[in-house]
């Protein structure tokens, strides 16, 4: 229970997931500037593999959100809930339950700060994003289950890509396993329109503020 609070286990988890959120403005940068050279195989194939990284990492971010299962099925977390019988051992419950909601709350936002700027990439090159959804989202539920169930990390998908596509290729075969990834990938997908919709209401709302505190600052002056 300790190790799960501890800063360095917060920092590693933390970091995993901020990795795709740098890579995703990269590429979306990256891909921008060479708008006029994307076509060539010189630039074409780096961005790919920057590509490749970023999908490889993404799933850190929707990791977070499964950290839940320490909370509810943990044997320390459980003895500590089902002991907890004065206000002060129910408050520790809470601070944990409140823990792991800003905890899962972070790795929302991580999920959807890694995917905008793809998306806008790939709208900007005219390319049909609503088709790649499904496949991409499967891709990603897919790495959710390698880093969760199988416990591989994301460099593997370099270091030891045989074994990867292994596993991967008997998960697509198992059909109950698939039908849990498939599952698993719509809600990834829902999740991520809503954190996209959030994001975009959050971000006209802090524009859109200034604005109106100097509209009712003239009106005044007007009255």
């Amino acid at each position: 229970m300790h190790s799960i609070e501890s800063p360095a286990w917060l920092a590693w988890n933390l970091s995993l997931a901020a990795i795709p959120v740098a890579l995703g403005q990269f590429l979306a940068w990256w891909g921008v500037t060479l708008r006029g050279k994307i076509k060539q195989p010189l630039w074409s194939i780096p961005l790919f593999l920057v590509g490749i990284l970023w999908l490889a990492f993404l799933p850190n971010s929707c990791y977070l959100l499964t950290e839940w299962r320490h909370f509810f099925f943990d044997p320390a977390f459980v003895n500590m809930r089902h002991a907890a019988i004065t206000n002060e051992e129910r408050l520790v419950v809470a601070k944990y339950g409140f823990f792991f909601i800003i905890y899962s709350l972070v790795g929302v936002l991580f999920y959807g700060l890694s995917i905008r700027p793809v998306v806008k990439l790939l709208k900007s090159l005219k390319l049909p994003t609503p088709l790649l959804a499904a496949p991409f989202f499967v891709l990603v539920s897919l790495g959710v289950y390698l880093g969760l169930i199988v416990r591989f990390n994301s460099w593997q998908v370099i270091t030891d890509f045989s074994v990867v596509r292994a596993t991967a290729v008997h998960a697509a075969e198992a059909t109950e396993l698939r039908n849990v990834i498939l599952e698993f990938a719509v809600l990834l997908w829902l999740l991520y329109i809503v954190v996209d919709i959030w994001i975009d209401g959050a971000a006209a709302r802090i524009i859109a503020r200034p604005g109106l505190q100097g509209e009712g600052s003239r009106s005044r002056k007007r009255k």
